[in-house]
């Protein structure tokens, strides 16, 4: 489709993610083409409104530094979609609802673009694909047994099903999930005896297939990189991951304008923006400083992402902070390959027994989670880091609590292994202490410290669980059906315990965390409207109650 017609406009419109409503804005300054949008880019400014949707649209053909040059394209052609489809497209509204705006969009003009929009964002972008999948995979099983997809009846459900089984798919909830959805749409609410079918289908497929497979992941901790066969952004999109537990996808969609470094403090803050947890791009801004006295330089958050930041200081904001040279979105593929190939020359293997790749995309929140745990970061500390509101958190995490299992009475040590040096990495010009934490002293004498050693460690560890919960913030109120007021103890306790103001135990339920009021709120959190409690104070006041009924079961 060449970029000279209304129809490309339309479609860079949808791939964009922009309002329909803004096709009319355009048209009344004369712009009806992807071809006039660039040639707009040019003129004096029209509005910061009208000026980012057309950097949007030239971008989204073009690409960034087309964009950037205000210059029309060479040639014509299909539109050539330089962005990822799944990766989320925050467009936070800045006011509230909006009636001209609303009734613009049913224009005859645009109301079929504002129905195609409303669609495309039922399900996430990166699940419309899978979506697909799924449907196509039930409408071949139905027709190997010559029978139409839908409706479903108890003998398409049985016949399915025993081809479900006979593949072995674990996941056949998806599948019957996708077919009951695609029955509702048309045919309306299943009878009572296909549920039932449906419900005797899916214990026989799972009946001995055994448990999810656990998710692969690294021991960070071993990691060692070098400047000779490690790339800075490779480096830094594993270290960075490991530390903010991002999935490849959030990796992607970060831009340079998402992250900051404080030289104060030595802290560096990403802002993360909507995920498939995050459906209305509430966004998170999360921390972390200089570990180096702690882990070493070499996996340090602030030193390697800075380090990497610093080479290409001339980008501007809005392009990818991890891009393939010319400033465009990695894809899926791109990105794991790009970790995968940071692994293994940090000394990981990258494939199992049978030569097939190891690790996905989730590979660095996995590993994270589970390094974390290890470095007795608190459970409830490292679901907050991840953005998790469920028990999700303990399929990530898996045995890796284990490792911190000690007996009362410790064994001695065993003499430590002859030491090797550790190739040095330096990021920054005085590493100072930093230094001793990736050296290995090859004197004698070290035979006779390791009690010293082993009890430094221990206060460096206690010391880094405490300041990544300082630079945690806690949203005050706890969202689920209603807005609830949360534990003040929350840092101090085990999630199953974490308890609501009104007694509500929600640590392993599904919520979401707000700074602000929303939506209805909880009676006995809110006994009257407008009365929140100050959590500092309660949090103080509870722990005065338990201190003097500690002093008075020692004084009895």
């Amino acid at each position: 489709m060449a970029t000279s017609t209304f129809a490309s406009l339309v479609e860079a419109t949808h791939e964009a993610g922009l309002d329909p409503a803004i096709l009319l804005t355009l048209q009344d300054i004369g712009v009806s083409s992807v071809d006039d949008a660039v040639s707009a880019l040019g003129r004096p400014p029209l509005g910061p409104d009208i000026q980012a949707a057309l950097d949007a649209l030239v971008t989204v053909v073009h690409g960034a530094r087309t964009a950037s040059a205000c210059t029309a394209p060479t040639t014509t052609g299909p539109l050539r979609n330089l962005k990822r489809k799944d990766v989320p497209r925050p467009a936070p509204q800045p006011h509230g609802g909006c009636l001209q705006k609303a009734l613009r969009a049913a224009d005859p003009a645009v109301r079929d673009e504002t129905l195609r929009t409303f669609q495309a964002d039922i399900f996430a972008r990166s699940n419309q694909a899978p979506q697909d999948s799924r449907w196509k995979t039930w409408q071949r099983l139905a027709e190997a047994w010559s029978l139409r997809p839908i409706p479903l009846t108890t003998d398409l459900v049985a016949k399915v099903g025993s081809l479900l089984k006979a593949g072995g798919y674990k996941s056949c909830k998806q599948y019957f999930s996708r077919a009951r959805r695609a029955h509702v749409e048309n045919f309306g609410e299943l009878d009572a005896g296909v549920v039932l079918a449906i419900s005797d289908a899916i214990r026989s497929i799972e009946r001995g297939l055994g448990g999810p497979a656990l998710k692969q992941a690294f021991r960070v901790e071993e990691l060692r990189f070098s400047d000779s066969n490690t790339t800075a952004a490779g480096h830094a999109m594993v270290v960075g991951g490991c530390w903010f537990l991002t999935r490849e996808i959030e990796s992607a969609a970060l831009r340079r304008g998402d992250i900051s470094f404080d030289h104060e403090s030595f802290t560096v803050s990403v802002k993360l923006a909507a995920s498939k947890t995050d459906t209305q791009a509430r966004s998170v801004t999360r921390s972390h400083r200089c570990y180096c006295q702690v882990v070493g330089e070499q996996l340090c958050p602030f030193h390697v992402l800075e380090h990497y930041y610093m080479l290409d200081t001339g980008a501007s904001d809005d392009v990818p902070l991890f891009h393939d040279g010319d400033y465009v979105e990695l894809s899926k593929n791109q990105a794991v390959e790009l970790i995968r190939a940071t692994l293994a020359a940090a000394g990981v293997a990258t494939r199992d027994d049978n030569g097939h790749p190891r690790f996905g995309g989730h590979c660095l929140r996995v590993s994270g989670a589970q390094w974390l745990c290890r470095l007795k970061i608190p459970t409830s500390t490292i679901a907050l880091l991840g953005r998790w509101g469920s028990r999700a958190i303990e399929r990530y995490l898996q045995d890796a609590e284990l490792t911190n299992l000690e007996p009362a009475a410790p064994f001695p040590p065993p003499p430590p292994a002859t030491p090797t040096s550790v190739r040095q990495w330096l990021l920054c010009d005085s590493p100072g202490d930093e230094r001793a934490a990736v050296e290995t002293e090859g004197s004698t004498s070290a035979v006779g410290k390791d009690s010293t050693t082993a009890t430094a460690l221990e206060e460096r560890l206690e010391q880094l669980s405490l300041a990544v919960e300082r630079l945690l913030h806690r949203q005050r109120f706890i969202v689920s059906r209603k807005t609830h007021i949360r534990d003040p103890l929350e840092g101090d306790r085990n999630p199953a315990k974490w308890q609501a103001q009104c007694g509500w135990r929600y640590g392993h339920s599904k919520f979401w965390r707000s700074d602000s009021e929303s939506g209805s709120l909880c009676k006995k959190c809110f006994p009257a409207q407008g009365n929140v409690v100050d959590l500092e104070s309660s949090s103080a006041s509870s722990e005065d109650s338990q201190s003097e009924t500690s002093s008075a079961s020692s004084s009895n």
